[in-house]
């Protein structure tokens, strides 16, 4: 890359890191192999900026995305993101050879770095750490996937900015999200044709509106369900279902860590609320299917691609399946969401909150306590 140079973590925040982690993992040592990789990853991390607009000491939440080849879905994801006030995006790049970089580079609010290093579930999460290091902890991040689109009660009128500052208040750094599979009417055919990411959203917007399980694991909630748990079990898949919950948003200090794509640590801050915050999961689509055979060849996601492989078995098992069925429910607003007991309400003002035990839930013990729980029957 023209002008490349390597971009180093501040050796003293790897260390705080570290410290901060042991004086946890003693107490769980489960944990303690899948965290000192991350932080071997993060600190071996090869990482070059290529175009820096965003100035490290502004203040608002900073988006970081981890993309290859995805360009064309960007422009929409920026779109959404902008309308919620988000004045800061970071991506990082991992060896697009389409319009990725192009598009990005000419982007005013958002900073483009490039990591050339061999891609993984793992590393990926060690790539967002090191990039958020040079802007700093003691802030919100939003870390999402470009195929995943936020939303939350009172988006529209309510501001990002405006759900931080209320989650302050309410003391929750660590908001829980859940992931919102999105899917057309028709056969597999249909979409073959969304070439774009408008296409996309305007043929995609239906979701399953019941058979959802919620429950407790030690260091999390697990959410599973969805059009996904339906191809798979499709399939005679008997695996672990795609888990949906999420935490997309968070205010990040020296002690947080990304151990997976569906939880964070500490634990204890993954048991501070109910879902309040929806991630609209656009999954299907032409390139999304052409995504599918380059999974399959390198074999970067977790269980050699596992996950790729049942998409293709179901799609060559159901040439003229469609995803819709009885329980389809359209989206139109978050409203939807909270009918479907997907997310809760907000408290904004003096509205009260559709789900009840929303920001209930607030020790691991209680949880433990509450055992499995049907969300949505």
């Amino acid at each position: 890359m023209p002008g490349r140079r390597v971009l180093i973590a501040p050796a003293e925040i790897v260390v705080t890191l570290t410290l901060r982690l042991s004086s946890h993992l003693c107490r769980n040592p489960a944990m303690n192999k899948l965290c000192a990789k991350i932080v071997e990853l993060w600190k071996a991390a090869n990482i070059s900026p290529v175009v820096r607009n965003v100035q490290p000491g502004e203040t608002g939440t900073i988006l970081v995305c981890v993309t290859r080849n995805e360009g064309w879905r960007l422009p929409c994801f920026l779109d959404h993101h902008r309308m919620l006030g988000v004045r800061h995006f970071v991506f990082i790049d991992n060896g697009s050879s389409d319009t990725t970089v192009e598009f990005l580079s000419g982007q005013p609010d958002t900073d483009l770095y490039f990591c050339g290093d061999t891609f993984s579930s793992l590393a990926q999460r060690a790539w967002r750490h090191k990039v958020m290091a040079v802007y700093g902890h003691h802030r919100w991040y939003l870390n999402l996937d470009a195929d995943e689109h936020l939303i939350y009660d009172g988006m529209g009128e309510k501001s990002l900015d405006d759900v931080t500052a209320l989650l302050e208040k309410e003391s929750n750094p660590r908001p829980r999200g859940v992931l919102v599979d999105l899917y057309g009417s028709g056969s597999q055919k249909d979409y073959l044709h969304l070439d774009t990411c408008l296409q996309m959203i305007a043929y995609c917007r239906y979701f399953d509106g019941d058979g959802y399980t919620e429950y407790c694991s030690k260091h999390r909630v697990r959410l599973t369900g969805g059009v996904r748990a339906r191809m798979f079990r499709q399939t005679g898949y008997t695996g672990h279902e795609p888990a949906l919950a999420k935490y997309p948003l968070a205010f990040f200090t020296e002690e947080d860590l990304i151990v997976s794509g569906h939880h964070m640590y500490p634990a204890h801050k993954n048991f501070l609320s109910e879902s309040v915050l929806g991630l609209l999961h656009y999954k299907f689509s032409k390139p999304d299917f052409m995504k599918i055979d380059d999974a399959l060849k390198r074999q970067v996601y977790a269980k050699n691609s596992e996950e790729y492989q049942l998409y293709a078995r179901w799609f060559a098992e159901n040439p003229e399946g469609s995803f819709h069925y009885p329980g389809s429910v359209e989206f139109t607003s978050p409203d939807d969401l909270i009918k479907a007991g997907l997310i809760g309400r907000l408290p904004w003002g003096e509205r009260t909150p559709a789900n009840a035990t929303m920001l209930n839930w607030t020790s691991l013990e209680n949880w433990r306590d509450g055992r499995k729980r049907e969300k949505i029957v």
